[in-house]
């Protein structure tokens, strides 16, 4: 791992204020490693990229151990957020931090782009009963459905404005449309919804209004589940993680993390902030039909806005269930990758390494004698690095180039099973008489199944085991994997540009 940087030892000695964000408290990343120095400071090592703080220990109110709950002012709690080592996380108080589920919510519109699915968008308008009893709009923008929505298909037509496409525009345009007359009626927040998704109560979206205390949050995203879960078969792998999943772990939305976009299925919008940050017109790039959510994100954060996703916020969301439709689909997110590379080539990468933990890698894979001994020599190199970054603790060195080297190990794994997918097998097939052809087919199978078995177990619940059944997982994460990197390949070649496959290697 080459990425350790330390930011500087926080100046900030002072005692700790309250924090005056209400609901939210600052509380670790799981992943985030913490020691106590014997001078009495305290070191965090985490975050995206990989990062360190120091900090006085006088800057806490109590010392940052056990659950993970920050006593710091927050001042201190956003370069925390900042680096990702912590996160503004709902907190269940009582008094005046109770959730909100009671007051107005006439400065919100709820916007719905929908095509040829009345049954869908009727059973959400349905859901949202609670919310729009307390003044809340909803605009329901019908892009081009063969059989054109009415009032009385969403069995309440006083309540729910639709607006009409006659023809096909795109989902971009439709909610563009819903949003451009959410501001007309004076709106200062829009709840995106997907006609295929449902919701329960109204807590959820209090808990998403939460990250708005917040003055640099313009987008919070819930975690999308599944509306019918399962055990077996499709079913059961898009309950594990479907593409609209984007996991249990509280996130600072931003490109190269493991949360890099959050999906418009279901994000709220703060109108005025977002406005400050683009300017007039369209949110969303109309001529884009894909990749249009991703685009919208990256576009905010280079302007400065801050994302959020908050998984214990929760929208349902009836997931194709046909093995054909679903594969039709992931190769059609595949296609955005190009579009992406052109207009946001710093940010799309299909995998990051160094030369040391490339080598190291794909020495590991190799699983020769000498790649092994090549492998311990870049780590060994690495280690070396990296303790001198953190000023002479072994052991934590060793757990942090442990810990970077196997996500380097997967890295590498899912990059030549996913958005290279189509080549490795074209170059499999090409010297499958060889024996370098053999031996790299072997690779390829362990490391398609080791893969697959690590990605099934990292879909379970929190401290609980994977819903879904092994074999299932294996053969539908493995056929997801191809069908996305057909789409990429599809739309590289469509723009006669390799951008969207061109990893980036560092020093």
């Amino acid at each position: 791992m080459e990425g350790v940087s330390e930011g500087a030892r926080d100046e900030h000695t002072e005692a700790p204020a309250a924090p005056t964000h209400g609901a939210l408290a600052p509380i670790l990343d799981v992943r985030t490693e913490v020691s106590w120095l014997t001078d009495g400071s305290y070191r965090f090592v985490g975050g995206e990229p990989m990062t360190m703080l120091r900090l006085d220990g006088q800057a806490f109110s109590r010392p940052p151990l056990g659950i993970g709950l920050l006593g710091i002012s927050d001042r201190i709690a956003e370069a925390f957020y900042a680096r990702g080592l912590a996160h503004p996380t709902p907190i269940a108080y009582r008094g005046p931090y109770r959730l909100d589920e009671s007051s107005s919510l006439a400065h919100l519109s709820i916007v719905v782009p929908v095509k040829d699915d009345h049954e869908g968008v009727r059973a959400l308008a349905e859901s949202l009963g609670p919310i729009r009893a307390r003044g809340a709009s909803m605009i329901v923008v019908d892009d081009g459905s063969a059989t054109p929505l009415r009032g009385a298909d969403l069995g309440d037509a006083e309540t729910v404005q639709i607006v009409r496409h006659d023809r096909t525009r795109g989902p971009a345009a439709a909610r563009n449309a819903g949003i451009a007359l959410a501001e007309q009626r004076g709106a200062t927040e829009v709840m995106l919804l997907d006609a295929d998704t449902v919701v329960s109560g109204s807590g959820w979206l209090a808990l998403l209004r939460l990250h708005f205390a917040r003055p640099d949050v313009c987008m919070v995203a819930p975690r999308i589940v599944a509306a019918e879960p399962g055990t077996r078969g499709v079913r059961g792998f898009e309950t594990a993680r479907s593409a609209l999943d984007m996991g249990a772990h509280p996130a600072r939305v931003a490109p190269r993390t493991s949360v890099p976009y959050v999906p418009s299925a279901a994000l709220l919008l703060h109108l005025p902030r977002l406005r400050e940050l683009l300017g007039e017109g369209d949110l969303f790039a109309a001529g884009m039909h894909v990749a249009e959510d991703v685009d919208l994100c990256w576009r905010v954060l280079r302007a400065g806005g801050e994302i959020r996703y908050e998984p214990v916020a929760h929208v349902a969301h009836t997931h194709r269930l046909g093995l054909v439709a679903m594969l039709r689909r992931r190769m059609f997110y595949g296609e955005g990758a190009s579009r992406l590379a052109r207009d946001h080539e710093a940010e799309i990468v299909p995998a990051i390494f160094s030369t040391r933990t490339l080598i190291a890698a794909a020495g590991f894979w190799w699983f020769r004698p000498w790649s092994l001994a090549l492998a311990a020599a870049m780590t060994v190199w690495s280690a070396a690095s990296v303790h001198n970054t953190l000023g002479g603790s072994k052991r934590l060195t060793a757990r942090i180039v442990i810990k970077s080297q196997a996500n380097s190990v997967w890295q590498l794994a899912s990059a030549v099973l996913r958005p290279y997918a189509p080549a490795t097998l074209a170059v499999l097939a090409a010297t499958s008489t060889s024996s370098i052809g053999r031996r790299g087919a072997r690779i390829v199978a362990v490391a398609a199944v080791a893969e697959g078995v690590r990605h099934w177990w990292r879909q379970r619940p929190p401290q609980g085991r994977p819903v879904n059944d092994l074999p299932s997982h294996l053969l539908l994460h493995r056929a997801d994997d191809l069908a996305y990197g057909l789409g990429v390949w599809k739309s590289v070649l469509a723009e006669r540009s390799p951008r969207a496959l061109r990893p980036e290697l560092r020093r």
